[in-house]
């Protein structure tokens, strides 16, 4: 097996540093760094074009938490044989452009945490990446930024089992395209697109989430989001759909006649602060098993009318401010499976037997 070694002593606050190592066949050390010390580190910035990494395997923490580094090229890399990428560039808070379009990715399993703390990053150059091996890529771009736009066209997702906080707080991104996202292997995509709160509208109607349990926090503080496209989700076998669509306050309309919604048992907060919502559809969930609908409708003020005649909240144990900061709103609910809810609710709000 193929391994480095660096045999020179680095400051990890530097952001210049000469090479002086060889890829060693003989040498065992591994090239990522200590875990139980959980130290920065970064064992070379490759200035010299012979410096060969064909044949390693893990390229996993390799620039970890360089915290200074201000540029680094990396294009002379033949990434070929690697199989983990995860925390390759995270916590290179200062790095501005990052060309990673000449890497050989056919390989790699792991791409989680790939850029995360990366808060500086403008540019990033990945439009090569053959993802079709990948299995793990949450958390990869969380933290990000300063990134506007990601297109990520060429990503093969089949294999991935969790994209769970992927664009987590990439606050300045305005484009994102994951129309050709496979998510049918997914079972995690809670804060998926948290914080994302420049988007201002977003296609995820080609996600098939037939085997997704849990959406926590997926859209949460997409605060400048107008459109969302839902047209073929799958949420059967969701458990926690809890803050969902929380701080989505530009939203004026939302269709989710197609949620299926009978396993889920948490939809706290769902909608909280969602304050220019108008219109939402929800006529096919079914709450049979939620125990906890805390907050779930709190502070939106323009919703007028709530269809809510397929719930059943005769499980649901926690209806804490559920209604809260509602001025002028009817609820049409059926009576007899919602009697429990009804005697939590604030007075002022209407209730209704019947949309007729």
């Amino acid at each position: 097996m193929w391994h480095y070694k660096p045999i020179f002593n680095l400051d990890y606050q530097s952001n210049q540093v000469s090479i002086i190592s060889r890829v060693n066949k003989n040498d065992e050390d591994d090239i990522k760094s200590n875990k139980e010390k959980d130290e920065p580190f970064l064992p070379f910035l490759y200035t010299e074009k012979n410096f060969n990494t064909e044949n390693i395997p893990k390229m996993y923490r390799m620039f970890f938490n360089c915290y200074s580094l201000t540029s680094l090229d990396v294009s002379n890399f033949n990434t070929k044989s690697c199989t983990d990428m995860a925390l390759m560039f995270r916590g290179c808070q200062k790095l501005k452009k990052l060309d990673l379009g000449k890497f050989i990715t056919t390989n790699v399993q792991s791409m989680n945490y790939m850029f995360e703390n990366c808060y500086e990053l403008e540019s990033l150059t990945i439009n090569g990446f053959v993802t079709s091996s990948v299995t793990v890529m949450s958390n990869m771009f969380t933290n990000c930024t300063k990134l506007t736009s990601l297109n990520l066209y060429n990503f093969d997702t089949k294999k991935v089992r969790t994209m769970s906080h992927l664009f987590d707080n990439c606050y300045s991104l305005k484009y994102l395209n994951v129309e050709s996202f496979d998510t049918s292997q997914v079972i995690d995509m809670s804060y998926m697109f948290s914080n994302c709160s420049s988007l201002t509208s977003l296609d995820v109607s080609n996600f098939v989430t037939s085997v997704t349990s849990t959406m926590i926090k997926m859209f949460e503080n997409c605060k400048s989001l107008k459109s969302l496209q839902f047209t073929n989700i799958d949420t059967e076998s969701v458990r926690s759909m809890s803050y969902m669509f929380s701080g989505c306050e530009s939203l004026e309309k939302l269709d989710l006649s197609n949620f299926y919604t009978q396993k889920v048992i948490d939809m706290s907060y769902m909608f909280n602060e969602c304050h220019n919502l108008k219109e939402i559809n929800l006529s096919s969930f079914k709450t049979d098993a939620v125990t906890n609908m805390k907050f779930m409708f709190a502070y939106c003020p323009n919703l007028q009318y709530l269809d809510l005649f397929t719930f059943d909240t005769q499980k649901c144990t926690n209806f804490e401010s559920m209604f809260e900061g509602f001025n002028n709103l009817t609820l049409y609910v059926n009576k007899d499976k919602c009697q429990n809810m009804l005697e939590k609710i604030p007075r002022e709000i209407n209730i209704k037997d019947s949309l007729f």
